[in-house]
């Protein structure tokens, strides 16, 4: 629907709107796995991938606030985000229950999706802030990622009831936005995440702690750096 404010903030009116979107993709995709020796592995993985627009902007909605002059839209014509991967991966598996590994990753996005907060320029809406998730054109990132998960079964007594578990991701990115001028981190993408539990399991007894870091990202993307709305 289109739903409308006036110019005190009161209802004014809903409006149906509808829009369509369609779109077919073929998705290929090559691993290999090379045994170093019994316990430890060497992956490489090459594959296309795609990441469907969130639903929600995907309905072609207007929100209309004539008193702050603001416009709120979806957009149907949102394009799948494609992306190819890259991926090399060292896996060591432990002689009791656990894994360590280590690997580095490359993709390269088209028609990466992120909200956009413009000023619009011309039509009845002229000099109004509109927000809109939108297409971009082409992003790159890339990073390494580590992983430990480990139950201490070797251990005596009520000691192998412990396991460990944690990761811990690292990506750099940069993508050129239509309208600026400087390249600027792939929007939604923290630099660093990771995760890290503590678990006991035994005597019919099952817990866990754990904790869950995220760094800070771009949120929104403005006209220029000034106005851009990073979430942390």
């Amino acid at each position: 629907n289109e739903f409308v404010l006036d110019e005190n903030g009161d209802y004014a009116g809903t409006t149906p709107v509808s829009g369509t979107n369609n779109y077919g993709h073929v998705l290929p995709s090559l691993n290999l796995r090379y045994a170093l020796n019994t316990r430890s592995n060497l992956r490489l993985g090459f594959s296309r991938s795609l990441s469907r627009p969130d639903y929600y902007d995907l309905v072609p909605y207007r929100f209309v606030n004539r008193e702050d002059e603001e416009l709120a839209l979806g957009n149907s014509d949102l394009k799948a985000t494609e992306s190819w991967n890259a991926d090399v991966l060292f896996e060591n598996y432990f002689q009791s229950i656990g894994v360590l590994s280590a690997g580095l990753f490359f993709k390269r996005l088209d028609n990466y999706i992120y909200v956009e907060n413009r000023d619009q320029v011309g039509g009845s809406f002229d000099g109004w802030e509109v927000t809109q998730p939108v297409n971009g054109d082409q992003a790159d990132l890339w990073g390494l990622e580590v992983s430990w998960n480990q139950q201490f079964t070797q251990l005596p007594g009520w000691l192998a009831g412990w396991g460990v578990f944690a990761n811990y991701t690292y990506t750099d990115s940069e993508v050129d936005l239509p309208g600026r001028d400087e390249e600027v981190r792939f929007p939604g993408q923290a630099n660093h995440s990771g995760n890290a539990a503590i678990s006991y399991e035994a005597f019919g007894f099952q817990g866990r702690i754990a904790l869950n870091y995220n760094g800070s990202y771009l949120d929104e993307v403005g006209g220029d750096a000034d106005e851009d709305i990073f979430y942390k």
